[in-house]
C-alpha cells in the first residue's frame, strides 16, 4: 500500500514520539554509540513541542493506517530548518525517509536556505540528504554528559571572580534583543520565535564584559514538556 505523508494531528503525537526514540536509538546503538534517549517519554515531549511551536511543519508518513515515520521543518522568513527525521527501524530502507524529505523541502520550497544537521556516522541518511542537493557547510560538536547526576555547577557569583573581567549569568528576558543580534550574526537569520520561547521557558546562561551590553555568547537548556 502507497505511504502517505500528512501533517501529525495531537492524537498522534505519543506513536510519533516512540518512533523517534525507536529510530535514533537503532542507528546511535548500531554505530557503538550511547542511545541518546533513555525513555519514550523523552520523543513524546519532543514532538509535543514540535507541534505546539511549529505545528503546520510537523509531518507523519503512514502506511496502511500507520505511523511508521515523521518528519519536522521550522520555516522562519527566507530561512527554514528541517529535523529530526525519523523512520521506523523496521521501515528504513524502503524509500520511506525519501518520501518524508521531499514533502518538508516541498513546505520550505519558497525558502532561500534549507539547513539540517546529520550525525556524520549514519552514512545512510548522509547519502538521502547528499542525493537531495544538500551539501556539507559546517561542523557541530555533539557533546554528552554521561553522569548528569554528578555534575556540580560552579558559582555564578561575581564576588567569586572579583579579578575577572567577564560577567556569567542568567539569561533575563531584557537580554532578548542582545541575544538575537549575536544570533544573527552567526546564523544569519531571525530566530526570534524560538529564543523568546527559550527565555520564557528554559535556562540560559550569557557571557559578556561586565561594563558592556554586548552578548558574546549564550547557551540554553530547554525540557520539552506536556502542560
Amino acid at each position: 500500500m502507497a505511504i502517505i505523508v500528512r501533517t501529525m494531528k495531537i492524537e498522534e503525537i505519543e506513536e510519533t514520539g516512540k518512533i523517534i526514540v525507536e529510530s535514533f536509538n537503532d542507528v546511535f546503538v548500531k554505530h557503538g554509540l550511547p542511545a541518546p534517549f533513555q525513555s519514550w517519554q523523552a520523543g513524546r515531549g519532543l514532538a509535543y513541542g514540535y507541534a505546539r511551536h511549529d505545528p503546520k511543519g510537523c509531518l507523519i508518513a503512514t502506511e496502511n493506517g500507520k505511523i511508521i515515520g515523521s518528519g519536522f521543518i521550522h520555516l522562519r522568513g527566507e530561512t527554514a530548518s528541517i529535523g529530526p527525521v525519523s523512520v521506523s527501524p523496521e521501515h528504513q530502507s524502503r524509500g520511506v525517509g525519501r518520501t518524508i524529505m521531499e514533502a518538508l523541502l516541498e513546505i520550505g520550497s519558497r525558502a532561500s536556505s534549507i539547513r539540517l544537521i546529520q550525525d556524520s556516522f549514519n552514512t545512510l541518511s548522509f547519502s538521502l540528504y547528499t542525493k537531495l542537493g544538500f551539501q556539507v557547510y559546517d561542523v557541530v560538536l555533539s557533546l554528552l554528559l554521561r553522569e548528569p547526576g554528578d555534575f556540580r555547577p560552579p558559582s555564578l557569583a561575581p564576588e567569586d571572580y572579583p579579578q575577572s573581567e567577564r560577567e556569567i549569568r542568567l539569561v533575563e528576558k531584557t537580554d532578548l534583543s542582545g541575544i538575537l543580534a549575536l544570533d544573527r550574526q552567526v546564523m544569519g537569520y531571525d530566530r526570534a520565535k524560538d529564543f523568546t520561547l527559550l527565555i520564557n521557558e528554559g535556562v540560559g546562561l550569557i557571557n559578556k564584559l561586565r561594563h558592556s551590553d554586548q552578548i558574546d555568547s549564550y547557551i540554553f537548556c530547554y525540557s520539552y514538556r506536556e502542560n
